[in-house]
């Protein structure tokens, strides 16, 4: 009887746990969503920075001035918040070898990781991934859908609830 009131305490616990980490998720995304195109994928996010927010130059992984300006503010979201982890993944269009685009988006991904821990996030908590021309978001040739595809994506996670998933 005791060990069931202890579960019942620790259920009752957990469910507290997870309604505040939903309720923080659900301010991030509304903050986010001010910043830049954000939704919301199982327990955490996902913002898109087209080619329109975060630009490269050609052949280049450095990012651009108005680039740095929005993953600082970017940055500035994620800094008041606690238990995320973050994951960048960086995509081209299609022109180009498939090897050439897998490096230029690892590189692009780990540009944008690199000027985030210069901005103050943990870089222990954000893992780099390139899917170069393999991940496509509209299939087309026309110059307007490859910018479409050359893009950078920052998923967070919340990592806290996903601890109490696996309890």
């Amino acid at each position: 009887m005791e060990a069931a009131r202890a579960a019942e305490v620790a259920r009752a616990e957990t469910e507290q746990i997870r309604k505040q980490r939903e309720a923080e998720l659900h301010q991030l995304h509304e903050a986010l969503d001010r910043i830049v195109a954000t939704r919301r994928v199982g327990d955490g996010l996902l913002m898109s920075l087209p080619e329109s927010a975060l630009r490269f130059d050609f052949d280049s992984a450095t990012i651009r001035p108005e680039g740095r300006e929005l993953l600082s503010r970017i940055a500035g979201v994620l800094l008041a918040s606690r238990s995320f982890g973050l994951a960048v993944h960086g995509h081209t269009d299609y022109i180009g070898s498939a090897q050439y685009n897998l490096r230029l988006s690892e590189r692009r991904a780990q540009a944008d990781k690199d000027y985030s821990a210069a901005a103050g996030i943990d870089p222990g908590i954000n893992v780099v991934k390139g899917y170069g021309k393999s991940s496509p978001i509209v299939a087309a040739t026309d110059e307007v859908s490859r910018a479409k595809n050359r893009r950078v994506e920052i998923a967070l996670s919340d990592t806290e609830i996903q601890y109490l998933g696996e309890t």
